[in-house]
């Protein structure tokens, strides 16, 4: 097998696209797996100009990019993934392009481009489908930790019922003493006894009815929880609004969605008519090569005509000026030997000054030529960056084209807060001509809630950002959410219920959702916010009349644990419920304080 034959059938073997061009961008070789790819067959492709494919393949920008580079650029090796459409089939392509040189009689010359472009969108497809099995791991995860958090609710809920149980059973129990007590302190006082007797002591001959006196009741202080709450009104409202705005100026050419109704992240909600910015765009290609095309003419100096004249001229000047030299060289020997007349010694000493002179000339010329081949250099690199920047910002005008959700969540209706600027906004329909920045749309994003009310000025100021929140509402009946206050307005926004009082805005957030809760809210529904203002889990509380609020400080009696006795302590109080008072100061767990009489 001759060598020639051998790599053919190596390169023809191989699992990836093999394309090479010669200097005149003319395609010499296109393998099997390139017409695979392309669905070009190699004897369509084989012998024609690469610059000709561009029509055959329309969507294929970004491949034909990479080539023209590596056929425009000195590097050696260019390598870059690129999007293609050959067909109506979108390839995810890496392609690696040589450039080739050879050595010749005057040294390198270019030789042509090799391409080897490897099909990726198996591979690219896989990523995807990884990233979205991760999504939906992460998504089981998250419902896991839901339904971990509802079976600790669950429990908090069963320990606070059997805390009321407990609390039932010591309130009856109390009552039985009560009503022993008081049937006690009848008999004592009327002397009643069963069988119709009554209870005395006699002491000597007189006989008196003694009276018991009952001793004061106590109790002991223990730690217990004490909290505090305040109830808002509020609707339902998404965790964040996404504006979406004009990209581009033109007209509507398609609208992908419906006001009310539910987008994924990604998809396409409308799109513009982009099919002027296309035929704008094929012609800045054309303006792109041809302009490397020159730039590269003008970088290649062996082939300016203007810059080898001069080179040939400088070169001339100097052989004439050498030659000069020499004959100046003889004439002198000889006339120092008196066989030549003076006068033919000064007629070459003025033809070698006048050489010399056109050496000089000579390459000045050259050095104007050479800064002049700069200056055309410079000034067609700076056509091919602008070319490439027009070429560029069309391309992003037509990637731009497609409009698409950023998040996912629910397209608000115009009108009803789907623009902060409260402005009316007509709904977007198709041939809607509109400028960059325009107002198109939002989203609301439904990955978590956001609750808004009113409170009135005497209980905002015990409100504050980041404190527990319950929400709950008639039109989902036992559904408790969980969140937390975001924002607390500083700027009143109205008068409250109350005359002359002021009402401030709070905000209240639901960071995230299961799929269940989004499934039962609707945006807009009515709510209701509970908010815990105090929250103490081992406050000390006594019953109010314990305390005698009358004196300043209060006080209150304790017994004392040595000698029994009573004595008063001062103590300074907090949070009043309707059972107790929260002590702050003055007490400890484990006084024993004395109750009033009742």
């Amino acid at each position: 097998m001759e060598g020639s034959a051998f790599y053919r059938h190596i390169v023809n073997g191989i699992s990836s696209g093999v394309m090479s061009l010669n200097p005149d961008g003319v395609v010499t070789s296109f393998n099997p797996m390139a017409s695979r790819i392309t669905g070009l067959a190699a004897e369509t492709v084989v012998g024609k100009k690469f610059s000709e494919l561009i029509l055959a393949l329309e969507g294929a920008d970004e491949f034909f990019d990479v080539i023209f580079e590596a056929v425009y650029d000195a590097s050696v090796v260019h390598q870059r993934t690129v999007e293609a459409t050959f067909g109506n089939r979108r390839c995810y392509l890496s392609v690696t392009t040589t450039y080739l040189e050879e050595e010749g009689d005057g040294g390198a010359v270019r030789a042509g481009v090799l391409a080897v472009f490897e099909d990726l969108s198996e591979i690219r497809e896989l990523h995807i489908e990884e990233l979205r099995l991760k999504k939906e791991l992460e998504a089981k995860h998250g419902k896991l930790l839901d339904a971990f958090r509802e079976i600790e609710a669950g429990n908090r809920r069963l320990r606070e019922a059997s805390r009321k149980v407990r609390a039932l059973r010591l309130g009856a129990a109390a009552f039985a003493v009560l009503l022993l007590a008081t049937l006690g302190a009848y008999v004592r006082s009327t002397g009643w006894l069963p069988g119709g007797q009554a209870r005395v002591e006699t002491s000597g001959s007189l006989a008196l009815p003694v009276v018991l006196r009952e001793s004061p009741a106590t109790r002991v202080v223990a730690p217990q929880r004490v909290y505090a709450t305040i109830s808002v009104a509020g609707r339902l409202a998404p965790r964040r609004q996404v504006e979406i705005t004009a990209p581009l100026e033109g007209k509507v050419a398609a609208v992908s969605f419906r006001y009310g109704h539910r987008v994924r992240e990604g998809q396409t909600l409308m799109e513009f008519d982009v099919e002027p910015t296309r035929i704008k765009h094929r012609r800045a290609r054309v303006e792109h090569i041809k302009a490397r095309k020159r730039l590269g003419e003008l970088e290649d100096l062996s082939s300016n005509v203007a810059v080898s004249r001069a080179r040939r001229a400088v070169e001339r000047s100097r052989t004439d000026l050498q030659a000069s030299e020499e004959k100046l060289s003889n004439a002198a020997f000889l006339l120092g030997r008196g066989l030549i007349p003076a006068s033919e010694h000064e007629a070459a000493k003025r033809t070698h000054h006048n050489h010399r002179l056109n050496v000089e000339s000579a390459e000045l010329d050259l050095k104007v030529i050479l800064a002049d081949a700069e200056i055309n250099r410079e000034a067609a690199r700076l056509e091919v960056d602008n070319a490439r920047s027009r070429m560029e910002e069309l391309a992003g005008i037509i990637r731009r084209s497609k409009v698409k959700a950023p998040v996912s969540g629910v397209v608000m209706r115009p009108g009803r807060g789907a623009r902060a600027s409260g402005r009316p906004v007509p709904p977007l329909t198709k041939g809607a001509s509109v400028k960059p920045g325009d107002y198109l749309l939002s989203i609301g994003d439904l990955s978590g809630l956001r609750v808004v009310g009113n409170v009135d000025e005497v209980d905002i100021v015990r409100i504050r950002a980041g404190q527990a929140v319950t929400i709950t509402g008639d039109a989902f009946p036992g559904l408790d959410l969980r969140g937390e206050i975001a924002e607390v307005s500083r700027q009143a926004v109205g008068a409250g219920r109350r005359r002359g009082h002021s009402r401030f805005e709070v905000a209240a957030v639901v960071e995230e959702l299961t799929a269940a809760q989004r499934k039962a809210l609707r945006l807009g529904m009515s709510a209701r916010l509970r908010i815990v203002v105090y929250d103490k889990p081992d406050a000390l509380v006594v019953p109010i009349g314990a305390v005698d609020t009358q004196s300043r400080p209060p006080r209150l009696l304790v017994k004392d644990k040595d000698t029994g006795e009573a004595r008063p302590v001062e103590v300074a109080t907090g949070v009043t419920t309707v059972s107790g008072v929260e002590i702050l100061e003055g007490l400890e767990a484990g006084d024993e304080i004395i109750l009033p009489p009742r």
